[in-house]
């Protein structure tokens, strides 16, 4: 209910405008105007506006090169203030660095939220060959091993939610759910990258 009060308040400009800084996020490298306009469905003058005014704040940056634009040192300085003012990752990290030590590889936080998973710290193995999550990009649960553990720990209401716009795979995916819940733990092969094994474990806090 509180959502959907909070939802009648909403600013489209605003909206509009942090739908195109979570694009460049996902972007991972610049992109330009046509192509913003495309994946937004926005008119192409409407991006234009909105690029011009998060440019002037300093959140995005234009290459007077190629014309596209990148995140600017403002979204930086967004992403840094969140870890410093986290409890979670403030907590974590320590934690995450004593078992990427012990066990001799990458380490992340992953955090679920609105249906996509984000690693908003890692602390990374120190061999040669390794594999490390990109800490400014979000993406969907239902793609990467750690999003399927997490959301399976969600209450059955909310898995009916999510199940409901993929009725075509919702069996096989709510035995899977039902499955790691019991279990809290995940080995799953190449769910987002070719030839990677990645392991979820569920770590329950005191009051879980």
């Amino acid at each position: 209910m509180v959502k959907r009060e909070k939802a009648n308040y909403m600013i489209q400009s605003v909206s509009h405008s942090l739908d195109v800084i979570e694009e460049l996020c996902k972007a991972g490298g610049e992109i330009g105007v046509t192509e913003l306009s495309k994946r937004l469905k926005l008119h192409k003058n409407n991006v234009f506006r909105l690029l011009a005014t998060l440019e002037l704040r300093g959140y995005v940056e234009q290459n007077l090169e190629t014309e596209n634009y990148r995140l600017g040192v403002k979204a930086l300085q967004l992403g840094q203030a969140y870890l410093l003012q986290s409890d979670l990752v403030g907590r974590a990290y320590p934690i995450l660095k004593a078992l990427s030590e012990q066990i001799g590889e990458t380490v992340s936080l992953a955090i679920l939220q609105n249906g996509t998973i984000s690693y908003p710290v890692s602390i990374e193995s120190k061999r040669p060959v390794k594999v490390s999550p990109r800490i400014s990009v979000s993406i969907p649960a239902k793609q990467c091993a750690v999003g399927r553990l997490l959301t399976a720990q969600l209450p059955d209401s909310t898995l009916e939610e999510i199940l409901a716009s993929n009725t075509a795979q919702d069996a096989a995916i709510k035995n899977q759910l039902n499955e790691l819940r019991t279990t809290g733990l995940i080995i799953d092969r190449a769910a987002t990258e070719a030839d990677v094994l990645a392991l979820g474990r569920i770590i329950r806090g005191n009051n879980n």
